[in-house]
């Protein structure tokens, strides 16, 4: 839910759950990200069709066995602090990923490159992770076999460029206010705890030109039904979510303001198979089969949810 016409300065986004960290290696999860994606940019973004295009790095190319990809970065990159972003901080970002000192729960998505499990045991010298900076406006990522959604995965927060001399100088404290330093659109002004997380254009952003919000703040209202009060009373200028059986009332006395968007994602029941009965497979086939994901899909979420099977 979106207000559409209001001009200010400023937006206040209803945030349904806290982020755990505002680290991009360390926060995990698809509710809260808009926060970290608006403080980080990594080397390809997303256009407004969703798909891949130049983010940082301004053009890549891909070797004819589709393992070796170049990224060219643009001219003159800079942190949020005024320190020059180059190609080695990329590289660096994506060692960190790997570390089994972060203990990030994100490093499986970057296994499609070089020697990743080598990487997080230690076993191996930087040089050889499969990503390199041979010059300071170049990337250079290496893969372990051809991967068709490489420009895609590249779009996830994790591979965002992290800041190391802040990272070395602060240590965990480097996202609280005061410390912190990122590439992306904002920059982080304040946060307090289950409160409000407020955000202030950077002007350092590679195309600063192009963001038309000054400030931003990020309001945390887990509660579904409480997010849509407060923004129907003007507290809040967009929601992320409402309670799907709101849909159909909404659409109807609020058609300009309700946008459904599409996302890449599946929903799924993790279960514990050391627990009986479901160390059995025959129990865990019955429950797939039992499952009728056309019904949730189209009766109970109604917004374009389709069901998966497999």
């Amino acid at each position: 839910v979106a207000a559409t016409e209001r001009a200010r300065p400023g937006l206040r986004a209803g945030l349904a759950a806290v982020p755990p960290s505002l680290d991009p290696q360390l926060a995990s999860g698809t509710i809260f990200s808009g926060v970290v994606v608006d403080l980080f940019a990594g080397l390809v973004t997303r256009d407004a069709g969703s798909r891949p295009s130049p983010g940082c790095a301004e053009s890549w190319s891909v070797s004819e066995d589709r393992l070796t990809w170049t990224f060219r970065l643009r001219e003159g990159l800079q942190w949020s602090d005024g320190t020059p972003l180059v190609a080695e901080d990329f590289a660096w970002s994506f060692r960190r990923l790997l570390e089994a000192r972060t203990a990030s729960p994100l490093a499986g998505q970057v296994f499609v490159i070089r020697n990743p499990r080598e990487g997080i045991a230690g076993k191996l010298p930087p040089a050889d992770l499969g990503v390199e900076a041979p010059d300071p406006r170049t990337v250079v990522i290496r893969l372990a076999q051809p991967v068709p959604y490489f420009l895609d995965l590249l779009t996830i927060l994790s591979v965002a460029p992290v800041p190391r001399h802040a990272i070395e100088r602060h240590g965990a404290d480097w996202t609280k206010a005061g410390n912190f330093v990122g590439n992306g659109a904002f920059t982080l002004v304040s946060r307090q705890p289950q409160g409000p997380i407020r955000l202030a254009k950077n002007p350092r952003f590679y195309d600063a030109a192009a963001v038309r919000i000054d400030e931003l703040s990020y309001e945390p209202t887990p509660d579904l039904n409480t997010a849509l009060q407060r923004y129907r009373a003007g507290e809040l200028d967009m929601i992320q979510s409402f309670a799907p059986e709101q849909l159909d009332r909404l659409r109807a006395e609020m058609p300009d303001a309700v946008h459904l968007v599409q996302q890449a994602g599946t929903n799924f029941v993790a279960l514990n198979l050391r627990r009986k009965p479901l160390d059995d497979v025959r129990v865990r086939q019955a429950l797939f089969l039992a499952v009728d994901r056309e019904g949730i899909a189209g009766k109970v979420l109604r917004s374009g949810t389709q069901p998966a099977w497999s």
